[in-house]
């Protein structure tokens, strides 16, 4: 947003420097990108003059010989600007002039650029020129350079451009946050510098003459969309005549970047930057054409291959998503971004429509961005306006197309508002101002700051009730109002201060157990694996997870990432068939990853799980050489998560796909299946493309995180005993159908709180322990505070020896 300083200066004084104004208004809030002006000396160089004679140049075909009064007599000068003509007032640069380098992009000097040329007295094509007409570019204070800079009003000639217009050419330049739609406004920012400095505010005056003959018998409108368009306004003036708009407009709009073009159009433009409320201009005769009587206009959708010539001469296909401004018979405007040449405003125009709407900002962005077509009304849509400024802004447009063109306003303003937006009012807690701000105001304070923004304020009971200003949609609740308090206040004077809280800070319990179960397995050397969450749906389909739990995308980025995923194995199987692809080792390689990631089912809750992948060589060497990886390895390392968490690991056969039958298990905790482990079935391996290229195993687990870190407690630590163990081997024969976990919690069980730990260490089976049964060897170590006695550790033996006997287990 480009904002001439001159312009501002008619609804707030500016008595500082530019620079100053520029630093108070980005503390405050909008923030300055940059600051144009013509170089320091150049505008009291240069004079005001004017041309008293042009004729064309005997020598040329596009140059003009012009005599200019500058205050010190006639002087002769040659101008190629094409819009050169007798009685303008312009700016005369004499002969000594040092004029400025301009930025190359239409937008003036730059505060500092170095004078790079003087002017001198020449001959051009065999005429004397003394000296220079200008354009606002080529004095580096304005994007102007398609002809002589016209000024406004009736400055003396010889007066210094510096003191004919003392703000002329001073332009500031904003960023305007998404959220600030005010802003994208001469009056809004002027509202932001009368909160800053406390100049008062000067709104324009709408001067409004209505003539006798009412709007509803030039022009109907038919809303047919009311969610796209939940206001629609208009007003019609008749007898206009259209022509140049005055200088001072022209200046105006071509400071803050925009072409002039005629002054209807020009108006629309104007009281856009103006308000901030963009408007549009229809020929009321060609919006009539073809259907007889008064003009219609109908804001509807779009018709599949509807097609529209907007002004930029494109022609554009539409569809039924985005909105258009129509007649009886053709589109004219797509609504909110630009018009058709259907209906655009001519020399001959000698009635017209001014629209002025409240769109959907969102249908606004999007059909821009499918068009590629944005503009300067698009950009304020898109950001979101207030519907309160429709009339205002329609009103001031009438008045001033009435004013330029010398037209007739009809009586009244058609204006379709089915579901009027009451503007709130925002309660605030003083206490709560000053805990968040870390300030000691006074409710007081807090109101004078709200009505200095043009709030209106009320006192209630421990603190204040504010209604925002027309313009101000960003403005919802307590927190909104708490900012314009803060940034009015000014956050540089806030001194620092420690935030007071009862709670204690840190990360929760699931923070922890997820930190926990990562250090475990990067210790063990796993790599972990970060994989999309959007996966191919023909990787469900080789894992055979069923179609009915998918959670497709509407919209996806491609037909490979057009599903989430409901496993994280898909990812962990590609991204150890790419490591595997790309290794060095060859057949000596090996991967092992695992991946913390959540998964995602069409009728469940997202849920986050826990992924391992294990093959080839073990990922840890020890002095006996490396190692294939096994079953017992995955089991391994969900036995470390299990104790690191607290929790038990109990594990029951499984034969479910992908996993390999007879090397699988599933993990069930108090009756709930956390997980599964086990070999990847060789079908799943061939799926893959991974049966060929890598014969051997591959081993996955995949369990759920929540459970586990559920039940985990912190860690706990204890004084180790100073008392010696005893430890006792027992050989057991066990049958064949018997979990080794149900026989292990078996033991614990029985051992009761003297067994300390209990290892297996040792299966065998054969035709020594007969069939239908295997042999597992423990380890128990017996401990406690004291030091134990043969007998008690032998009654702690029989008791398990017991217990073995009733799930079918005996001594071997």
């Amino acid at each position: 947003m480009r904002l001439p300083l001159d312009w501002m200066a008619e609804y707030v004084d500016v008595a500082e420097p530019i620079e100053s104004v520029a630093r108070r208004l980005t503390a405050a809030g909008p923030k300055v990108e940059g600051v144009h002006r013509a170089p320091a000396g150049v505008l009291e160089q240069v004079r005001v003059a004017r041309i008293l004679e042009a004729r064309p140049h005997p020598g040329s075909d596009h140059l003009w010989v012009c005599q200019v009064e500058a205050g010190d007599g006639r002087r002769q000068v040659v101008s190629g600007a094409p819009n050169t003509r007798e009685g303008i007032r312009v700016p005369y640069a004499p002969p000594g002039t040092r004029l400025p380098e301009t930025d190359g992009r239409g937008g003036g000097a730059r505060e500092g650029a170095p004078a790079t040329r003087t002017v001198e007295v020449r001959e051009v094509r065999g005429v004397r020129s003394e000296g220079m007409l200008c354009s606002q570019a080529e004095l580096g204070v304005g994007p102007d350079a398609s002809g002589l800079w016209i000024l406004p009003g009736r400055p003396p000639e010889g007066l210094a451009l510096a003191d004919a217009l003392p703000l002329a050419g001073q332009v500031l330049e904003f960023e305007i946050y998404p959220n600030r739609p005010d802003c994208l406004s001469v009056l809004g920012l002027a509202r932001e510098w009368h909160a800053v400095s406390g100049a008062p505010l000067r709104e324009p005056r709408i001067r409004l003459e209505e003539g006798p003959s009412p709007v509803e018998e030039r022009v109907e409108v038919i809303v047919e969309a009311p969610d796209l368009c939940p206001r629609y306004a208009a007003r019609v003036v008749e007898g206009v005549r259209i022509a140049p708009s005055p200088p001072w407009m022209q200046e105006r709009l071509l400071q803050a970047g925009m072409r002039p073009i005629n002054n209807v159009v020009d108006v629309t433009n104007y009281v856009m930057l103006e308000m901030g409320q963009p408007l549009h201009a229809f020929d009321a005769d060609r919006v009539r054409a073809g259907s007889g009587g008064k003009a219609a206009l109908v804001v509807r959708r779009a018709r599949e291959g509807e097609r529209i010539v907007t002004l930029d001469g494109a022609e554009r296909s539409l569809t039924p998503e985005m909105l258009l401004i129509a007649g009886r018979c053709q589109p004219l405007v797509i609504a909110g971004i630009m018009g058709g040449e259907e209906a655009e405003v001519h020399p001959g125009t000698s009635e017209v429509v001014l629209e002025s709407a409240h769109f959907h900002g969102p249908s606004i962005r999007r059909t821009s961005r499918l068009l590629g077509l944005r503009s300067e009304s698009s950009l304020r849509f898109e950001k979101g306006l207030d519907p309160d400024l429709v009339p205002l802004a329609l009103d001031r447009a009438a008045a001033l197309v009435a004013e330029l063109a010398g037209g007739r306003v009809a009586r009244g303003r058609i204006d379709v508002y089915p579901v009027p937006k009451e503007r709130a009012w925002v309660s605030l807690s003083a206490e709560r101002v000053n805990r968040l701000l870390g300030t000691r105001l006074a409710p007081e304070e807090m109101a004078a700051s709200l009505r200095a923004l043009d709030f209106e304020v009320r006192e209630a009971p421990g603190g204040l009730r504010a209604r925002a200003p027309v313009g101000r949609v960003d403005v919802e609740r307590e927190a909104d109002l708490v900012e314009e308090i803060g940034r009015l206040y000014g956050y540089d004077r806030i001194e620092p201060t420690i935030p007071a809280s009862t709670q204690v800070g840190g990360p929760g319990t699931t923070y922890h157990g997820r930190d926990r179960i990562r250090d475990v397995l990067v210790a063990a050397g796993l790599s972990e694996a970060v994989t999309y969450s959007f996966v191919d749906p023909e990787d469900l389909r080789r894992l055979e997870v069923p179609e009915e739990d998918w959670l497709r995308l509407e919209n996806p980025l491609s037909r490979e990432q057009s599903v989430m995923r409901g496993s994280l194995l898909p990812g962990l199987i590609l991204a150890a068939r790419l490591n595997l692809s790309r290794s060095q080792y060859g057949e000596e390689g090996g991967v092992a990853l695992f991946e913390l990631g959540r998964v995602f089912h069409r009728e469940a809750p997202e849920e986050e799980r826990l992924g391992l992948l294990l093959t080839g060589r073990h990922p840890v060497r020890s002095w006996q050489g490396r190692r294939d990886v096994h079953f017992f390895d995955l089991k391994g390392l969900l036995e470390a998560v299990a104790d690191l968490l607290g929790v038990a690991l109990v594990l029951e056969p499984d034969a479910g796909y992908p996993y390999h039958p007879g090397q699988s298990a599933r993990w069930v905790l108090d009756g709930s299946l956390i997980g599964r482990l086990g070999a990847l079935h060789p079908r799943a391996q061939q799926r893959f493309d991974l049966a060929g290229r890598w014969p051997r195993p591959i081993y996955a687990a995949e369990v759920r995180v929540a459970p586990l870190v559920g039940l985990a407690g912190p860690p706990l630590a204890r004084t180790p005993s100073t008392f010696p163990s005893v430890t006792r081997d027992l050989a057991l024969l066990v049958p064949r159908e018997l979990p080794a976990a149900r026989v292990t919690e078996t033991v614990r069980e029985a051992g009761g709180p003297l067994l300390e730990s209990l290892e297996l260490f040792d299966r065998y089976q054969g035709e020594q322990v007969g069939g239908g049964r295997v042999s597992l060897a423990y380890r128990l170590s017996f401990r406690a505070d004291r030091t134990l006695t043969d007998a008690e550790v032998n009654d702690r033996i029989r008791a398990i020896l017991d217990a073995l006997e009733g799930v079918g287990v005996r001594v071997r």
